[in-house]
């Protein structure tokens, strides 16, 4: 249920009157996004079951900075040009989403099953227009919005159903 709702919402993302260039693009790299986190929430499970938390995601969270890093220098940009705004930004969304989104789901794996909680991915897209809503008043369409709901009643039967902790 809840997937159907995503790609209900792929659908009417694609039908409204936008400034980006190829809005399916886009929905075809979140969903390959998507691919690879259960992926990796499954490669997860599987060490999180012998290392503590600290000790399997500084690894992880160091090969993604030096990533970012090396395809800065790669595709030729200057990494000493990042105004303070860019630090302040940066810094936020390592602190933010990074440590505390991805950390909690990086502690959690080795409590609850991983295709359990690769199902809170689809809920991103209702937080973020709740805080659209709330900071810039802008309003999804009405079928965004119905599909929204679709993807919240799936995931909550998901959860009220195949709750597992401790497996």
């Amino acid at each position: 249920m809840a997937f159907s709702g995503s790609l209900i919402l792929g659908v009417s993302d694609s039908q409204i009157d936008q400034p980006f260039a190829d809005p399916l693009f886009g929905n075809a790299l979140a969903f390959t996004a998507a691919l690879v986190f259960v992926v990796y929430l499954l490669i997860g499970q599987k060490i999180r079951k012998k290392r503590a938390w600290i000790d399997y995601v500084f690894p992880i969270y160091f090969f993604a900075a030096g990533t970012c890093v090396a395809i800065a220098l790669i595709s030729g940009r200057d990494l000493l040009d990042i105004t303070t705004i860019g630090v302040w930004a940066g810094a936020g969304l390592a602190f933010g989403p990074q440590v505390l989104g991805h950390g909690a789901m990086n502690f959690a794996v080795k409590y609850v099953a991983p295709t359990l909680l690769s199902t809170l991915i689809l809920v991103e897209p209702l937080l973020a227009s709740t805080l659209a809503f709330f900071f810039f008043a802008e309003l999804p369409p009405l079928t965004s919005m119905a599909a929204m709901l679709v993807i919240l009643l799936g995931v909550g039967l998901t959860w009220r159903r195949k709750v597992s902790f401790g497996e």
